[in-house]
This record gives structure tokens, sequence and C-alpha cells, in this order.
């Protein structure tokens, strides 16, 4: 059900917009003028129609479209009900930051059409956010997202002082399937990988694909142990779980782990990326299917 905020101080045109909304099978929040309605919508991030006033106390339609507008994490179709009408209203509210312009008294059809197209457009906008931020294959972060998160995560840790690591991880002989069994076997052996590790770890871990076959997994807040049973849960259950085809049958394949943990010898987010590399390659240079910490090959050294 699609949620939909109206936010007006007239009681009686609340009133109306939420007995027609409802009818048409929207899920309505109330806001009595533009402040509240601004608090709702960062109290509740699934609302994303939004149906404004005019002229409201506090802060009145034309702010809080700018408001909306200027949150580049999210985006909102808004639809300004007013009284005021003629051009220069309509381009007022348009630069604003609204995407229509409905004159009061409104007519419900009317309303109705406007709202199908905010929701088409809303639906358009999720589809092309997801696919910015995903990887097409698998449906896990893109290199870009990951990244993107790792940077967040290196940054909590320099303010709240919290542990950090990281998994990189590279499936083993992987140009061998894609060799003997084609590219659809190889992308549908990604496909089973990632399904593999997003079991595996706990849940605010966040995974991403880094390369070709190679996975990055961040870990926050993460103790030894934590770490250590998710690597060898994704390492064990990567082995012991073929992917079935009707075409060859059951196929195996391992996977090599790199671990790194930010240290005070660990000064930039490049650091930790290339000292899990190292350990990912020195776990495929002792056969694979293992698990190296970086911290590991600094004592050998």
């Amino acid at each position: 059900m699609t949620k939909v905020l109206v936010a007006d101080d007239d009681p009686v045109t609340v009133l109306l917009l939420t007995k027609t909304l409802a009818d048409w099978g929207y899920e309505v929040v109330q806001a009595e003028d533009g402040k509240q309605a601004w608090e709702a919508l960062i109290h509740d991030k699934s609302i994303r129609l939004v149906i404004v006033d005019w002229r409201m106390p506090e802060l009145d339609g034309i702010q809080l479209c700018q408001k909306l507008k200027a949150d580049s994490e999210r985006f909102y179709y808004v639809v300004m009900l007013t009284s005021n009408t003629g051009t220069d209203n309509l381009v007022k509210s348009i630069e604003a930051g609204a995407d229509d312009f409905i004159s009061k008294p409104f007519f419900p059809e009317e309303l109705r059409v406007r709202l199908r197209a905010g929701v088409r457009i809303l639906e358009q906008e999720s589809k092309l956010q997801f696919f910015a931020n995903h990887d097409e294959l698998t449906g896990i972060y893109n290199r870009r997202m990951i990244l993107s998160q790792l940077e967040k995560e290196w940054q909590r840790s320099e303010r709240e002082n919290i542990r950090l690591m990281v998994l990189l991880m590279d499936l083993d002989k992987f140009k061998s399937v894609n060799d003997q069994y084609g590219h659809d076997i190889g992308d549908r052996m990604l496909q089973h990988f990632c399904d593999i590790v997003s079991r595996c770890i706990r849940p605010y871990d966040v995974v991403g694909r880094y390369g070709g076959e190679e996975f990055l997994v961040i870990m926050p807040l993460s103790m030894d142990a934590d770490w250590h049973h998710a690597a060898e849960r994704v390492l064990t259950s990567v082995a012991e779980t073929p992917l079935v085809t009707q075409e060859f049958g059951e196929l195996h394949v391992t996977v090599s782990i790199g671990q790194a943990e930010k240290n005070s010898s660990c000064l930039r987010l490049e650091n930790l990326i290339d000292r899990a590399d190292q350990a990912m390659y020195a776990a495929k240079y002792r056969g694979g299917n293992r698990l190296v910490a970086f911290d590991d090959l600094e004592e050998r050294t």
C-alpha cells in the first residue's frame, strides 16, 4: 500500500483528502503544517508521495518543497495543492521543487490521475536507483556503492573509535568454470555464491561485488570471533554447497578469503583494502579454499 503524506492546515481539506485517498487504496499520513510534514518524512523514510498546501504556518508549501529538493539522498514526488492560480504561481511551485500543481477546489478524478502518474514515476526512479547502486547480475552492491559504504564505515570508526574489518573474497579457478561450462553457468555460479555469502554474514554486514569474481564484505563492530566464524561459514558453505545444473549436474567451487582490520598502522581506507588483498592472494598462493588474516602475514614476516 502506497503511503501519501497530506500536509494542510485546513482540517476540512485534510479530512476530505484522507477519505478520498483511503477509498483509492492509499495509506494516509496527516500533517497540520510544513514543519510537522518535514518531521514525518524524516521519521518515516517509506513516504515518498506528498500532497502539500501552499499556505501553511511554520513552514509553507514552497519552503517544504525546497527542503525536499535539497535532500539529495531521497526522491519525493510532490503535488502542490493551492487556491493560488495562474502561470506565475505554477512556475514558482515547480521551481521550488514541486512535481505537479492542482488548484483548489480540486476535482477528485484529476487528483487521482496525477497521483497515479506520481506513483509510476516513483516506481521507475526506484528501479533506476537500484541499478545505480547494485550489481545487475547478483543483486548485491556494485563496486561504487560498496566503496561508498566502506568510506562511511571508515568515518564512523574514526568518530566513535570502533572496530572495522573487511573480507576480500575471490572464487578459486573461476576462469575454468567459464571456459569449461560457458559464461551462463559462470553467471549462475556467481549468483549462487552471493546467495551463500548473504546467508552466512551478519545482518548488519555489507557485501558488494568488488571486481569480476572478487567480493568485498564490510564488517563493522566486529570482534575476532565474529568475523572468523562468518568467514569460516562462507568457506565451508561454498565448498559444500554445489551449484545444481540440469546441463552438468552438481558443480563445485571454492573461495579464497583475505581479512584485514583497521588499526593504528592502517592510516587510509586504501591501506585496509590493500591488506585484505594481500591476505587473499596469500590464501590463493597456498592452494585456495582457505582463510588468511593480514595480521598473520605480518607476524610471519
